[in-house]
C-alpha cells in the first residue's frame, strides 16, 4: 500500500477514476492520499467524462452492464445491475437504498449521470444523487396552481454544454407558458413565455415527458401525437405524430431504448392474459431527417433497454426480463428507469444550497438466473 501512495497524484487519479463510483467510495477509506485525490473537484468530472464514453473498466470489457432505479407500490428504491456476459446472463446484484424524501408525496421523473429528479406536490422539485447522497431542492416555481391545473413535468441533460435543465409547463387560456430551471447557473426559475400550440382539440398531454433523442416530448392522452420540446433552443419543435398502427393492435406504448424514442405496438395475448409489446418502432435519424423506422419485431412486456445480444430488457409487476421474482409477494415496481451510479456533484454544478441526506444503504449480492 505503500507504493502506491509514492505514485504521482496524477497517475493514482488516472487509475481510480476507472473504477465504478461505488468502488471509488470504497477507496476513500483506504488511505487520506486516496481519500485528497478523489476528493478533488476534478476527480468527479474526469469519472464522469469516462462513465459517458464507456471507458475500460471492469464492466465494459468483457461483458455488458445494465443499472436501473426502481420505485415500488409501498414506497421503496431499489437499485439493479444486469450483466450479460458471455454465459448467463443474471442480476449481479439488488441494492435497496431507503431514500428518505424530503416530500411526502414524490414521483420519479428522470435520471442522466447518476442525478436523478423527484417531484413533490405542487411542483417541488428535489435533484438527488443516490451513491453520494447529496441533494437540492429546488425553490418553489411562482405560479398560481389552483388556475394551472394542467401541467407537464420534463428534466433533461445536454452533453455540450454540460446543462441539468428542468422544464414546467402549464396551460392558460389560450397559451402554454414554460419555466426552466437550469442547474447551477443561479437564475432560478426562468420564465420563458406564453407559446400558441396549434392543435385541433385541447391541451391534455401526459404529465411526465419522454427525454428521448436529446428533448423532453410528452404524448397527448389520445396517444396519438407527441408535443416536443427544443432543450437546448428552449422552444417548441414541430409536433411529431406517433406511427399508425398495425393490424392487431389495439394499444401503442412510448419509451426510450438506446436513446431514440420508441413505440411499441401493443396487442392482447390470450395465453397470458396480458398486453405485450409486439412491433417495435425507432424515432432516429435516416438520410439526413428523424423518421419512424420500424425497425423489428419482439415479444415482451415493459422494455427498458437493448442486450449485448440484440434483445430487449423488460420487467412487468416483480420481475425483470422474466428472471425470477425479485421483490417480495406484496410488492410490485411502478416505476423503472436507466441509470448509472456516478459521483456527479450538485456542489460542482453551482448548487452551493446542497446538502448530504441521511439514508441507509441495503447491497445484496444475488444471482438470478434465466
Amino acid at each position: 500500500m505503500d507504493r502506491f501512495n509514492l505514485l504521482p497524484a496524477e497517475i493514482t487519479s488516472d487509475i481510480l477514476t476507472r473504477l465504478p463510483a461505488e468502488s471509488v467510495l470504497d477507496c476513500k477509506l483506504v488511505s487520506e492520499t486516496w481519500k485528497n485525490v478523489i476528493q478533488h473537484r476534478s476527480f468527479s468530472k474526469l469519472h464522469t467524462i469516462r462513465l459517458l464514453n464507456h471507458s475500460a473498466t471492469t464492466y465494459s470489457t468483457d461483458f455488458c452492464k445494465l443499472s436501473f432505479l426502481a420505485f415500488t407500490d409501498v414506497g421503496r428504491l431499489y437499485y439493479f445491475d444486469y450483466i450479460e456476459n458471455h454465459e448467463i446472463p443474471n442480476i449481479d446484484r439488488i441494492m435497496r437504498i431507503n431514500l428518505t424524501s424530503p416530500f411526502k408525496y414524490n414521483v420519479f421523473v428522470g435520471s442522466f449521470n447518476g442525478l436523478i429528479c423527484l417531484r413533490g406536490r405542487e411542483e417541488r422539485f428535489c435533484i438527488y444523487n443516490p451513491i453520494t447522497k447529496e441533494y437540492v431542492i429546488l425553490p418553489q416555481p411562482k405560479i398560481n396552481f389552483r388556475q394551472c391545473k394542467d401541467r407537464c413535468i420534463g428534466f433533461g441533460y445536454l452533453p455540450l454544454t454540460n446543462e441539468y435543465k428542468v422544464v414546467l409547463m402549464y396551460k392558460v387560456p389560450n397559451f402554454v407558458e414554460v419555466m426552466v430551471y437550469t442547474l447551477g447557473n443561479g437564475s432560478g426559475w426562468r420564465n420563458l413565455g406564453k407559446f400558441k400550440i396549434e392543435l385541433g382539440y385541447a391541451y391534455a398531454f401526459e404529465v411526465h415527458g419522454i427525454f428521448a433523442n436529446g428533448d423532453p416530448h410528452w404524448i397527448h392522452r389520445r396517444r396519438t401525437i407527441f408535443l416536443v420540446f427544443d432543450l437546448a433552443g428552449e422552444k417548441f419543435r414541430k409536433h411529431l405524430a406517433r406511427p399508425p398502427l398495425t393490424r392487431g393492435c389495439s394499444y401503442s406504448d412510448f419509451g426510450v431504448l438506446g436513446g431514440f424514442l420508441f413505440c411499441a405496438h401493443r396487442r392482447y395475448d390470450s395465453v397470458s392474459q396480458k398486453f405485450i409489446c409486439s412491433k417495435f418502432w425507432l424515432y432516429k435519424q435516416k438520410n439526413g431527417n428523424c423518421e419512424w423506422s420500424q425497425n423489428f419485431t419482439a415479444i415482451c412486456t415493459a422494455p427498458l433497454a437493448f442486450t449485448k445480444s440484440g434483445g430487449i430488457f423488460s420487467y412487468s409487476s416483480s420481475y425483470l426480463n422474466s428472471l425470477k421474482r425479485l421483490l417480495g409477494s406484496n410488492e410490485q415496481f411502478v416505476q423503472i428507469f436507466s441509470h448509472k451510479n456516478s459521483l456527479v456533484s450538485l456542489k460542482d454544478l453551482g448548487e452551493e444550497g446542497s446538502e448530504i441526506m441521511q439514508q441507509s444503504v441495503k447491497l445484496e449480492k444475488r444471482k438470478r438466473c434465466d
